[in-house]
């Protein structure tokens, strides 16, 4: 005799398939490119929209600039290490070397910036923070953003003309080997105007996010997806 089959038991009480679906497809947390390594939007976020659309943009886009920016370090690491063994082992150092690494260190922190924002990657106040309720940390986040994009705007307001000014001017550094260093000035208020749109991005998300869902269904805001 052929054993008889159990009965897979019905969710939530629903025998019919399609109402099954239903409540299963109620169940899952929609995800922001998740398998992009952007943050999952949580439950209950009522984020919708042409505005979800942009917000999606500006964090895809942030990453991209981030991956594009890791790539400057496989510039500059073997550049240090020419300019170090040119100097203390063949006593002949250039006189590019460390002027090269700056130039490019600056648009490598600056550009970073933005994507490690979204995923909560510069050094947090732990000690503080996780002994404040989840609502506490709400709070503190929604005060937060607002301050990051103010302080965003005061800079544009000064890095603008300073990076127009060293455009038009074609700019060099009038050292020895006297490169141009207006393309370093025009990567800060370009950085700075991608802070901005992810600051706002991630208000949007603290204001839009459901603040009475369980912590298991909301975005961690201190690690990385």
């Amino acid at each position: 005799m052929r054993a008889q089959e159990r009965e897979k038991p019905p969710i939530g009480g629903v025998r019919d398939v399609d109402a099954q679906r239903v409540l299963l497809a109620d169940r899952v947390v929609p995800e922001t490119l998740g398998e992009e390594g952007l943050r999952p939007v949580a439950a209950g976020a009522r984020v919708r929209g042409w505005l979800s659309t942009v917000a999606t943009a500006v964090t895809r886009l942030n990453q991209l600039v981030f991956l594009a920016a890791i790539w400057l370090m496989a510039i500059v690491v073997p550049v240090m290490l020419f300019e170090v063994v040119s100097r203390y082992v063949f006593h002949s150092p250039t006189v590019w070397g460390m002027e090269l690494a700056v130039l490019l260190s600056g648009p490598y922190f600056l550009l970073g910036g933005p994507y490690l924002l979204h995923i909560r990657g510069h050094v947090p106040l732990d000690l503080a923070r996780q002994r404040l309720s989840a609502r506490v940390n709400r709070v503190l986040d929604l005060l937060n953003f607002p301050v990051i994009a103010a302080f965003c705007v005061i800079l544009l307001f000064y890095s603008v003309p300073a990076a127009w000014s060293a455009w038009e001017y074609r700019e060099t550094s009038f050292s020895a080997w006297n490169p141009p260093i207006w393309p370093t000035k025009l990567v800060v208020p370009l950085s700075l105007v991608l802070m901005l749109l992810q600051a706002l991005v991630e208000f949007l998300h603290i204001v839009f996010e459901d603040p009475t869902a369980p912590a298991s269904e909301a975005p961690d805001s201190a690690g990385v997806v």
